[in-house]
């Protein structure tokens, strides 16, 4: 204990503060990515690759919370003055081990909007190649950040106890170098992200933030603590990405509230040539469950396939990506 410098504050505990807002954070992301698979599969009926990537990205963010949440028996959010030992170096080791998770979660969230906007804009190959340097970008630096989290000291263990197992460890500035390089790559790609999509404004202050907060990572004296903020903005940071990537491709519940018994009909010719007309739900402003193209400036109707898709109304059709929102 003489080695811990006495906080000017009391024994307080900030870490329940920091839990409830996380987890309600998390339970408005899940909410809202869930509608957003439940949109894709049972609505749209097309389920792609960003869509099982906000899923990993939700996934690795919970096992994040899971860790924090077991470092808060420890006394995760008090100051280490007051703590024993092996509570020290439980709680550090639960925050290490979960710092990767949260970079992968939100590794994972940008990967899959600019899989998103791929699809949706990449029809030059300029655009392609811009969208696919941004995820390569994303994953390099992000993954080389969680390597050298694990690799700064050997033994590993040395990283959390350094006094039960100690060993040769980098400089913390270095850490905390590599930690402002790769919050800065994370904000430049938020801030294109939002030129694109205008949707993470507020995931990249977030992101400005926590980096800004990265000035304290070298200093462990008080890491249950200064931890405790940290992991607040990390969260903020990773739900509004999953968040802001999952909103616009639920307008389908809007349009899909709006069906009109008469609106939209198919025509399918069945194997042996017999048609039947039936009554198609009234999608308009959103992806019918089929691929429409080359729609006219009637809406008369279109065939591809086998599928025929007449629609009554007579208003100008909208192109795919302005029905979407995006």
């Amino acid at each position: 204990m003489d080695t811990i410098p006495r906080p000017d504050g009391a024994d307080v505990n900030i870490g329940a503060r920091s839990l409830i807002v996380c987890w309600s954070l998390y339970g408005i992301a899940g909410a809202i990515v869930a509608a957003r698979l439940y949109a894709q599969a049972i609505i749209i009926r097309k389920f792609e690759w960003e869509d099982i990537i906000i899923v990993l990205a939700i996934v690795f963010g919970i096992l994040q919370m899971v860790l924090v949440q077991l470092s808060y028996g420890y006394g995760f959010g008090r100051h280490f003055f007051y703590l024993e030992p092996q509570q020290r170096v439980m709680i550090m080791k639960m925050q290490f081990i979960a710092m990767p998770l949260c970079i992968l979660s939100t590794t994972a969230g940008r990967v899959s909007v600019a899989l998103l906007m791929l699809r949706l804009f990449g029809s030059t190959q300029y655009r392609q190649r811009f969208l696919y340097f941004l995820i390569a970008q994303s994953v390099a630096v992000n993954l080389i950040t969680i390597i050298t989290i694990f690799t700064q000291c050997k033994p590993v263990s040395s990283i959390w106890d350094p006094i039960g197992v100690p060993g040769k460890c980098w400089d913390p500035k270095v850490q905390s170098f590599i930690g402002y390089f790769q919050g800065a790559c994370n904000s430049i790609t938020d801030l294109v992200l939002t030129c694109l999509t205008n949707l993470f404004n507020s995931a990249s202050i977030a992101c400005i933030i926590k980096t800004i907060e990265l000035k304290d990572l070298s200093e462990r004296a008080d890491y249950a603590y200064d931890s405790a903020s940290k992991v607040i903005w990390g969260v903020v940071e990773n739900t509004i990405i999953m968040m802001g990537a999952s909103i616009p491709l639920l307008r389908s519940f809007v349009t899909r509230s709006k069906t009109t018994k008469g609106g939209v009909f198919s025509t399918y010719t069945g194997a042996n040539n017999s048609r039947s007309i039936q009554p198609y739900p009234s999608f308009e402003g959103s992806l019918l469950p089929v691929e429409l193209t080359g729609i006219g400036n009637r809406g008369e109707g279109v065939v591809t396939g086998e599928w025929s898709v007449a629609c009554k109304s007579k208003r100008r059709s909208q192109p795919w990506i302005e029905d979407q929102g995006l």
